[in-house]
């Protein structure tokens, strides 16, 4: 078999595969692993980082989140996609926009060896994260020297783009994924979404050099999820998922320790 038709069988496999797997996920996903004891807590620790921020177009909602933290948090406003400096201006650019905002500040941050927390304020703390004080530094120890870590991820099928350029590491990533038992998955890259992730000065000033040139280009999602990944400069981001975690109802995006609710509402507006 030559390359090129091998090339087309794996990637038919893996179609097949990502296809089922979807299928699974959305029609016939099995419920989370039993708790082996019933949590009390009610506050998420944040006390690991040296700052919080929740964006926001909703201060009301972010202020609520806020309130089921026990660190001190920075709300901080959503940017219009008016004040993007592109042309024709798109409305994908007003979350980027406001992430960049959030990243600058933690790049200028005095406290550089240390982890900065950045929600959306419809970011959702799995049930095992409230429950878990020392979460933070779990998720540090497994996270494979990373400095900057996508705590909300997308699922780990690719996009029919990243199947075709990179099937063997599509592959690779999705069967890691697939046979892992229940419990934390830490994988390279940042993949989609950003309701939820940890960083630190250092990367944020990566990722700003990297994102920033970009956004006129398309949005943050396949800046990172796409691009990043594949660079071997941006080699310093990972995400982590958690296939035992448990959400409240009307919790979507639900792959890693934080889900998004499903009212969400885009920053981009």
């Amino acid at each position: 078999m030559s390359a090129n038709n091998m090339r087309f069988f794996v990637i038919g496999i893996f179609a097949a595969m990502v296809l089922a797997s979807v299928l699974f996920d959305r029609g016939w996903k099995p419920a989370a692993p039993a708790r082996d004891s019933i949590c009390t807590a009610q506050l998420l620790d944040t006390n690991h980082f040296a700052t919080t921020t929740i964006i926001t177009m909703n201060t009301s909602r972010a202020y609520a989140l806020a309130a089921r933290m026990n660190g001190y948090v920075t709300v901080v406003q959503g940017s219009s996609f008016k004040d993007s400096r592109c042309k024709p201006q798109r409305h994908r650019e007003g979350c980027t926009l406001a992430h960049l905002g959030v990243l600058r500040r933690i790049a200028d941050s005095t406290a550089k060896t240390r982890w900065h927390l950045v929600l959306e304020d419809d970011a959702v703390p799995s049930e095992e994260l409230v429950c878990t004080p020392w979460w933070a530094k779990e998720i540090v120890r497994v996270a494979l020297g990373a400095e900057a870590i996508n705590l909300g991820p997308s699922h780990p099928y690719p996009a029919y783009g990243e199947l075709f350029r990179h099937p063997f590491t599509m592959l690779k990533q999705y069967m890691e994924y697939a046979v892992a038992p229940a419990g934390k998955v830490v994988m390279r890259g940042w993949n989609a979404w950003a309701h939820a992730y940890m960083i630190k000065p250092s990367a944020a000033a990566r990722v700003i050099a990297y994102v920033h040139p970009r956004m006129c280009e398309n949005h943050w999602d396949v800046i990172m999820g796409h691009g990043a990944r594949w660079d071997p400069d941006m080699q310093f981001v990972a995400r982590v998922y958690d296939k035992a975690a448990h959400y409240p109802l009307g919790t979507w995006r639900n792959y890693g320790v934080f889900g998004q609710s499903d009212d969400h509402l885009s920053l981009t507006k």
